[in-house]
């Protein structure tokens, strides 16, 4: 992840192109990174989302690493932690909280 934010504070605008990428392999990724602090904690960690999506992959794993390295250390410590990240492709016209193209994927 420390590279990952050196190389965010760094980045053109060319490079913030969304990619096609597997979210579940970005998210093994920061499993890797988290490891001694998931098999301390015993954390059982799920993930569900369509493979291959449309995403910036160093943003994409840096907001997995603070969701999770936040899960984790501020789970309770008598509580093994099961976490559960969930992610689908909508519509614009299905999320109402914010203004979208209507017929746009997200």
């Amino acid at each position: 992840i420390i590279d990952d934010l050196a190389m965010y504070s760094h980045i053109t605008s060319e490079e913030k192109k969304f990619q096609h990428c597997d979210p579940e392999q970005l998210l093994e990724e920061v499993k890797t990174e988290l490891a001694p602090l998931i098999t301390e904690k015993k954390a059982n960690i799920h993930f569900e989302c369509p493979h291959k999506i449309k995403l910036i992959p160093h943003q994409f794993k840096k907001l997995m690493y603070n969701l999770l390295s936040n899960c984790l250390k501020f789970s309770e410590p008598t509580r093994t932690p099961d976490i559960l990240i969930k992610g689908r492709v909508v519509k614009g016209n299905e999320i109402q909280e914010i203004k979208l193209k209507p017929t746009k994927k997200y």
